[in-house]
């Protein structure tokens, strides 16, 4: 599943690039101010005396006498350029992607069929003539400013670069078992090499995703197979930072795709330290997680959405399946410390939100009172009665905050605690069989209260929220 929604925002972020690079290509042209007429007569002795020099011709200093005037410039007779008509280019396109991904397909047929039967010589010169030719056949299209041909080249190099993966696979291997990662280790290393040199910091999306994504690829597995999995994540991590400020700074073309590609990077370096170390990896990646959606939400950094969608959604994707394993995780054997970090953590964010340091303050308040709640509750791994009380004046203490302008929702989760936590409280306090009805006493009367203080609230839910909204703009 992750998997399919990185390749869905891979694909909608190289079409968003494409797209935003053919609008800079073809944006406005840079026009000149009209200047003032020079005096007629000075001018038109001075065309005279350059058509009688032979530096103008005739029509050219009537031209220009007509601009300096202010008059229609007369155009010369002459038979008007054929536009190139799009539908040859998108057809071609069409054509060229269909033919590529018959050929790759029909190579990847034939190495599955015959493969048993071929000779190394042979594997290699299946997948080397099919990666020079698509290469070639990328350089035989000549774009003209075309954009259906632009693409088309970029396909074919990206199937060029898929060939020469296969190429550099059975040249590694060739009649000898390999350990996997050698093997991808020079396949990533060989993509990278061919995509940076076919991008080189030029406009091509396609080519600079590529090789970003074979460099990374290259660098954990390179490191992996010298010193381990807890240095290879370091490595990607670094290599993450180092893709996050090319992005941010606009220092290579696509910067968006940059972000993107140091968001994947930072957060896959968390990953493979859980292989080798599972509590540092686990921290790891929650943080980078956090910080990457820090740097979305600060207002600091005039981020566009493209940017922001490119750096939060990979972040947030991947905090929502690796959260809940680090706190079961950290839980059993650190109950309360885990809680009272996830605590503290829900108060930072409730503090960030109040002194409006994020652009989005309601949910940045709302994670921060449920981890606030969630805290308290992880507490009661080790603290049977601590946690419940915990958990109730961190309730009430929300809900107090909530009656201050612009707070509602904190009102809203302080509720929500009071529910959880008075019937835990109720039952840790009063053991016994005499409690059940207790329980239900008070159960019931949180729930009336609740339900009357929502029925007070009236319209501040949409005031409150609007208030904020407007306020954060403001700042």
């Amino acid at each position: 599943m992750i998997a399919l929604v990185a390749l869905a925002l891979v694909v909608t972020l190289v079409v968003l690039a494409i797209q935003r690079s053919q609008r800079s290509a073809s944006g406005p042209k840079e026009t000149t101010s009209p200047r003032a007429p020079r005096p007629a007569r000075s001018l038109a002795q001075d065309l005279d005396r350059w058509v009688a020099a032979d530096l103008l011709a005739a029509d050219q200093a009537e031209a220009i006498l007509a601009h300096e005037q202010g008059r229609p410039v007369p155009v010369p007779a002459r038979a008007a350029a054929p536009r190139p008509s799009g539908r040859v280019p998108v057809v071609a396109e069409a054509l060229g992607y269909l033919g590529g991904v018959l050929a790759l397909v029909g190579l990847v047929l034939v190495l599955a069929h015959y493969w048993p039967d071929l000779a190394t010589p042979g594997r290699l010169a299946l997948s080397g003539v099919a990666a020079v030719a698509l290469v070639g056949g990328g350089f035989a299209v000549r774009p003209h400013d075309d954009a259906a041909l632009t693409r088309l080249r970029w396909f074919l190099w990206l199937l060029s670069s898929a060939a020469t993966a296969v190429f550099v696979g059975v040249l590694v291997t060739g009649d000898v078992e390999r350990d996997p990662q050698t093997v991808l280790f020079w396949c990533s290393a060989a993509v990278a090499v061919q995509s940076g040199l076919l991008w080189w910091w030029r406009n091509r999306p396609v080519q600079q995703i590529t090789a970003l994504g074979g460099l990374a690829v290259a660098t954990g597995s390179g490191i992996a197979l010298v010193l381990g999995e807890t240095p290879a994540g370091i490595g990607l991590w670094v290599l993450g930072v180092g893709y996050l400020a090319l992005g941010l700074t606009r220092r290579t073309p696509a910067p968006v795709l940059t972000e993107f590609a140091a968001a994947v990077t930072l957060l896959a370096g968390g990953v493979v330290m859980i292989s080798g170390s599972m509590g540092v990896g686990l921290l790891v990646v929650v943080a980078t997680s956090v910080g990457l959606l820090g740097v979305v939400t600060t207002p600091r950094l005039d981020l566009q959405l493209i940017d922001r969608l490119a750096l939060g959604l990979p972040a947030a994707v991947v905090a929502l399946q690796i959260v809940p394993s680090t706190l079961a995780y950290f839980a059993q054997g650190a109950g309360v410390a885990t809680g009272l970090v996830t605590w503290a953590f829900g108060a930072t964010l409730v503090v960030v939100a109040s002194k409006a340091m994020t652009r989005q303050p309601v949910p940045t308040e709302l994670v921060g009172g449920l981890a606030l709640l969630g805290g308290a509750a992880l507490t009661g791994v080790d603290w049977d009665v601590g946690a419940p009380l915990l958990g109730l004046a961190t309730s009430i203490a929300l809900v107090a905050l909530g009656m201050r302008p612009g707070r509602v929702v904190l009102s809203m989760i302080g509720a929500l605690g009071l529910l959880i936590n008075v019937p835990w409280a109720v039952g840790e306090l009063f053991p016994g069989e005499g409690r059940a009805p207790l329980l239900i006493m008070v159960s019931g009367a949180v729930l009336v209260g609740v339900s009357v203080w929502m029925a007070r609230q009236g319209d501040r839910f949409r005031h409150d929220f609007g208030a904020r909204d407007h306020r954060v703009t403001a700042h």
